[in-house]
């Protein structure tokens, strides 16, 4: 707020002493608001700083609303009985809705059977869930729904999508899902929408039939049809009611008279509902799977919740749900609470859900009754509930918000004696910028009857800052189908757009923000903030941002583990325990922290030392150059200081050695470039208390670091202190709630976010509960509830997807400035897609006269992204290849000593061999095993279900995990196909020789040595399967090539017979089995010891 005087609605919501609902906008001052009531209550005696609850949806706005209370109230210190609360804050009850039900949760765990010490973690949660769902599908494996629904939809996504989410989402200590009333409840509802269905289509079928002939063949084609077509009153039979409504084909190509007009109406809404019955018919053929289904999914969570009560591990839904139960069943700890306080103040309500307003509901009953069901609002003490709350900010529903409580709320609270006040003057907002807001959002809320969608109510304004002169602007990039593939593709485009435009105006002073102390300024990098809906795309804008030397910071870290100072730092810490590790050390001598050159570390390497461990007496063969040794022997001293403390001190004073004491935050420093880099120690400093704070030892913390490295993931809740904001803010929408910024860029508005999931296997329905989705790709066979419940979660998606633009637009306080462009996918606003792109409510909601500038943004080059940047002009590649050329070659001598099998044939030259070649035969899954590059693991894939049939065994499910990213049609041709190619093997008469009589073992390792002119020469390799026959062994390669070259595994099938008859002591025989064929080839040719 830019004044502590306070308005007209703002008074009222502060001296209020009625049960009241507090509708505040974007800017309105609500925590002033807050802050100022909880003062005046204890400034009038009327409560103490323990006996007023404040909850808030965060902890950070927990922080920040105890620091403004407080703040407060020693500004108000003259005032005695201020003063003396003042002086007890620190009994103030001032924490997060989920700590204070914990809290709850805790003083009656024990009637559940949970230890009062639980722990509340949603992460270990979903561990469990996804070891327990893995462990329970695979003992029941053999069930006959179990495996149907995976043969619908696949492994993977009956393992995560169904059983885990399931477990995650829904299955709750407290609150079970009653799987047999759900069924129940849908096969009562199907038996009624059957009925009703049918006599509509029967309705519109006969409307259609009685109409007068006309002129069009179509016309007259219509009505014949619904005339012979059977009446659908009766008929219970689902194949017979299936029969009958894939009869009814209508035309919608009817004419153009007035009849025609009226027919195609009736044809359409008669398509509609038959589309419906025919899910309704599906679902009703599928009541036996989902029964089957269900009952498994019950079995499953009764374990995964007894699982959870024996670990004493809760979600935050469990605490929810618990602290509800708990103080509904306890009645003497519930008037404990109700006693404790006399006044409770909710900030950010739109976040929160139904539980959350019924444990409200029960800590404000009315004193001397204790209700056995949720009071209602006219039970409740009069004066005791004070909501705040917007819902078009409720942006949440991921963590279980919604919004549609909060609308209800309103008319609960007034109609039972409370109050309703809106706060709709926006303080933070330049009053152009409002003027803007309230044409534009309401076209975006135009449609608000459903009850998650938000109403917006216009917006009032404070008075203008002056010598500011508001900017707001549009840059978009228009689809185009053809693109010249010279030219950046939109999204790469549109980013080094933004990044062009932002340091434009800052280098030539074109936005003015109000000053210090109000005189204009012009706004540099750390005034802008760069929201966008996701971090998918963020990794572009830090790339141009670097290229164009703009200064930024980024709350979600995103490329973290694919930079090179997490990759180096890594590499250090990597050798304090595994100095062997030849990769680790390799990125080390190259890092910044020794850089030596690739001569150097060549030779280091070479000699298969430990880290650090090379004689004295080398270091002059080795290091010819004296810079080279000096920069060796500080790394090695380093190395051995942190040798010495790695036991002794946290893992975050390691790496602070590592950043600040080896010089490598000054390399960073000294390039502009790479200031964007600076914060990533703070990350890392952060994922390293986290792991001490776990009780990690340093080996656990770099398998962490290890599994991420290359990835570009976000990481969940990593969040960092910043003493300065050092250039651009890069955040999320969801991560700017509750921020201002005198300057707001809005970009990547084309991207649509993540959808519905088309594969789900389930949706949850309010109305009906779990449904499944019984039939597989057919839109015929969709569950009926299944479709509901999918349209409604889009739906309240794409409400969302509105609150979310409301968000984001309203963190700006000066100048707003929008950019996005249309895919491919986006652009039809009929499609799903479509729907719930910010893009296209952006142009759809611009009021004509709204004063909005328009900019297309232009096409660019890849060339064009290089001028300008750091290091002058853009350096001609072909005169660089040019001087390349002209350089003399350095001979080196860098033998290697370690081959595989498998280079060989390269290493050796060609052989005098004849043996036969020829194309083999295809296989249906040829083109997915070519276009996802799958040659390697398809052959793997083969190995595994040989082995499996040699030992009799069942071959597990879980094998789809090895073609993950492909579609389940995909996959069941690569499993169809691998069984076709093991048969090849299994069922021929050279596998019968030696199957039954010899001992079987599958891929044998092998190390052969060589002395080679006095050097030890070592090669590696792996046999497919080896029979140990009584005199001798059989030694067979799977080969799943499309051509058959025998040759070419010469070398290596000699050296796994040579290396096998030394193990074994017998002769050996070797073999490649081409499995496409079922021919088995012998190669037993003698080759020299090779020249390596």
């Amino acid at each position: 707020m830019g004044t502590l005087k306070l308005d007209k609605n703002q008074l009222e919501a502060v001296n209020c002493n009625r049960n009241v609902v507090v509708s505040a906008g974007a800017g309105s001052g609500k925590t002033t608001v807050l802050s100022k009531r909880f003062l005046r209550l204890i400034r009038e005696g009327n409560a103490t700083v323990e006996s007023i609850l404040t909850l808030t949806f965060t902890r950070k706005a927990a922080a920040e609303m105890y620091e403004r209370i407080y703040r407060d109230m020693l500004l108000n210190k003259d005032n005695p009985v201020v003063a003396e609360q003042a002086a007890r804050f620190e009994k103030a009850r001032i924490s997060t809705l989920d700590s204070f039900s914990a809290e709850i949760v805790r003083s009656g765990a024990y009637r559940y059977g949970i230890p009062a010490e639980f722990n509340t973690d949603n992460k270990e949660v979903m561990a469990l869930a996804e070891r327990s769902a893995l462990d329970f599908i695979l003992r029941r494996q053999s069930n006959r729904f179990l495996r149907e629904y995976i043969s619908l939809h696949g492994f993977e996504n009956i393992l995560t999508k169904l059983f885990v989410s399931m477990a995650v989402d829904h299955f709750t200590i407290g609150d079970p899902v009653n799987f047999d009333n759900t069924y129940h409840l849908q096969k009562n509802r199907l038996e009624e929408v059957l009925a009703e269905k049918s006599a509509t289509v029967d309705a519109l079928k006969n409307r259609i039939a009685a109409m007068p002939p006309g002129k069009g063949k179509s016309f007259n084609e219509n009505i014949r049809i619904c005339t012979e077509t059977p009446s659908l009153d009766g008929v219970s039979d689902a194949e017979e009611l299936e029969k009958i409504l894939s009869s009814l084909k209508l035309n919608l190509k009817a004419g153009s008279s007035a009849d025609a007009e009226i027919q195609k109406n009736l044809v359409r809404e008669l398509r509609e509902e038959q589309k419906l019955l025919m899910n309704a018919v599906g679902s009703l053929k599928s009541l036996p799977l989902i029964k089957g289904v269900f009952a498994l999914l019950e079995d499953f969570q009764r374990e995964f919740l007894e699982q959870k009560r024996r670990q004493g591990l809760l979600s935050f839904q469990d605490v929810a749900v618990l602290s509800v139960k708990i103080l509904l069943e306890d009645t003497d700890l519930r008037r404990f609470y109700k006693n404790q306080f006399t006044h409770i103040m909710i900030d950010e309500f739109q976040d929160n859900n139904l539980l959350q307003k019924e444990l409200l509901f029960l800590l404000a009953e009315k004193k001397g009754k204790e209700s056995p069901t949720i009071p209602k609002a006219e039970d409740l003490e009069g004066e005791k509930l004070f909501f705040v709350g917007d819902e078009k900010q409720s942006i949440y529903s991921f963590r279980g918000a919604d919004v549609s409580v909060f609308k209800k709320l309103k008319g609960e609270i007034v109609s039972a004696g409370g109050n309703f006040i809106s706060l709709n003057r926006n303080y933070r907002s330049e009053p152009a910028l409002i003027d803007f807001f309230n044409g534009f959002f309401q076209m975006v809320f135009e449609s608000a009857e459903a009850p998650y969608e938000a109403v917006f109510e216009s917006l009032k304004t404070r008075d203008p800052a002056e010598g500011i002169t508001p900017e707001l602007e549009f840059h978009y990039k228009p689809y185009v189908e053809d693109r010249d593939p010279e030219f950046l593709d939109a999204s790469e485009a549109e980013a080094y757009h933004t990044a062009l435009t932002i340091r434009s105006i800052v280098e030539n002073g074109e936005l003015m923000i109000p000053g210090e102390k109000g005189s204009p300024r012009p706004a540099g990098y750390s005034d802008i903030a760069l929201l966008m809906r996701s971090t998918v795309k963020q990794i572009k804008y830090e790339k141009y941002f670097r290229k164009l030397n703009i200064p930024f910071t980024v709350d979600s870290v995103r490329a973290l583990f694919m930079e090179a100072p997490v990759n180096d730092l890594y590499s250090f810490l990597q050798l304090l325990v595994y100095p062997d590790d030849r990769s680790a050390y390799a990125a080390l001598l190259r890092s910044p922290f020794l850089n030596l050159n690739d001569d150097v570390s060549a030779l280091l390497l070479m000699r298969h030392e430990p880290a650090f461990a090379l004689p004295e007496e080398m270091y002059n063969e080795i290091f010819p150059e004296k810079d080279d040794l000096e920069s060796y022997l500080r790394g090695k001293q380093l190395y051995h200081r942190l040798l010495s403390l790695r036991d002794r001190v946290p893992k975050s004073t390691l790496i602070r050695i590592l950043w600040y004491e080896s010089g490598y935050r000054y390399l960073l420093m000294n390039n502009r470039l790479y200031e964007g880099y600076l914060e990533y120690y703070d990350y890392l400093e952060e994922l390293a208390d986290r792991s001490d704070s776990a009780g990690e030892n340093l080996a656990v913390f770099l398998d962490f670091i290890r599994n991420n490295l290359g990835k570009y993931e976000k990481i969940d809740d990593l969040d960092i202190l910043r003493e300065q904001n050092r250039g651009v803010r890069f955040m999320t929408v969801h991560k700017s709630k509750g921020l201002e910024f005198p300057v707001v860029i809005v970009a990547d508005t084309g991207s649509a976010g993540q959808g519905v999931e088309e594969k789900k296997p389930y949706f949850y329905s309010e109305d009906f509960g779990v449904s499944l989705k019984a039939g597989g790709e057919g839109k015929s066979s969709e569950n009926y509830f299944y479709s509901i419940a999918k349209s409604e979660n889009m739906n309240k998606l794409v409400a969302e997807v509105k609150r979310l633009l409301y968000v984001a637009m309203t963190r700006a306080q000066t100048h707003l400035l929008l950019f996005g462009g249309h895919g491919k996918n986006g652009r039809n606003t009929d499609t799903d897609t479509g729907k719930r792109t910010l893009l296209n409510m952006i142009e759809r909601s611009i009021p004509e006269d709204a004063g909005i500038v328009k900019k297309i943004i232009p096409d660019y080059r890849e060339e064009d992204t290089s001028a300008g940047t750091t290091g002058g002009s853009m350096i001609d590649p072909d005169k660089i290849l040019e001087l390349y050329e002209e350089l003399p070659l350095s001979p080196r001598d860098l033998s290697r000593n370690s081959f595989s099998a498998t280079e060989l044939k390269a290493v050796s030259g060609n052989l005098s061999v004849s043996l036969p070649e020829k194309i083999l035969p295809s296989i249906s899954s040829d083109s997915i095993i070519k276009k996802n590059r799958l040659e390697g693991v398809f052959g793997t894939f083969c190995h595994k279900v040989i082995e499996s049939g040699i030992k009799q065994q069942d071959f597990d499910l879980t094998g789809s995990i090895l073609f993950s990213g492909l579609t389940d049609k995909e996959r069941s041709a690569l499993f169809r196909d691998a069984e076709k190619l093991a048969s090849n093997f299994l069922e021929s008469s050279f596998a019968d020789s030696f199957l039954k009589t010899a001992e079987i073992e599958s891929e044998i390792s092998v190390l052969l040595e060589y002395d080679q002119k006095g050097q030890k020469i070592y090669i590696n390799g792996q046999a497919d399967l080896v029979a140990v026959l009584e005199n001798e062994i059989v030694i067979v390669d799977f080969k799943t090539d499309q051509q058959m070259k025998p040759s070419d595994y010469s070398e290596q099938l000699y050296i796994y017979r040579k290396a096998l008859s030394e193990i074994y002591s017998k002769p050996a025989r070797s073999y490649l089995f081409y499995l496409r064929s079922g021919e088995e080839i012998e190669i037993n040719d003698i080759i020299s010891e090779f020249i390596l």
